[in-house]
């Protein structure tokens, strides 16, 4: 979803454990592969960065991750192993599950989206947007190009 939280539900740190989004990750079969596809981006990120210096100047371009989280999700990855979603605790879901909904393949370019998944993220995006503006108040303020987005305005 394209957007800035109005309520903190609806905040990217909050997602993971946001009713209406797991709803609709339920609906449309997602929950585990967006789980896995969190530890591949986990894996990944620390294969290839874990040794750079947390000043790097790199880290300005990670964009679902902070260099000083490197070690925790070192750690959850020792802890979970090849545990499914529900085997493991509740920080760690949401530590792991918050990478793919934070994770944007045209810009942190890792390659761990296929085909078939991108599809299914498109479905559940269209599907939650319609949930959305079904609630008696929007949670979200949509990025629209024709429109002015109040919610992503920087009042200092």
């Amino acid at each position: 979803m394209f957007g800035t939280a109005i309520d903190d539900e609806y905040k990217l740190e909050n997602l993971p454990e946001n009713n209406l989004v797991l709803e609709t990750l339920k609906e449309e079969n997602l929950k585990e592969p967006l789980f896995d596809m969190g530890k591949n981006v986990a894996e990944t990120t620390l294969e290839l960065f874990g040794d750079l210096d947390i000043e790097d100047p790199f880290f300005d371009q990670l964009t679902y991750m902070s260099p000083d989280e490197l070690p925790e999700y070192k750690e959850i990855l020792s802890r979970i192993g090849s545990k499914s979603l529900t085997e493991i605790s509740k920080k760690d879901r949401m530590m792991i599950m918050r990478l793919p909904l934070a994770y944007t393949e045209g810009q942190n370019r890792l390659g761990l989206l296929t085909d078939d998944l991108k599809k299914k993220i498109l479905d559940a995006r269209f599907n939650l947007r319609k949930k959305l503006e079904a609630l008696p108040r929007m949670p979200i303020g949509l990025y629209e190009t024709d429109t002015y987005n109040s919610a992503a305005s920087n009042s200092g």
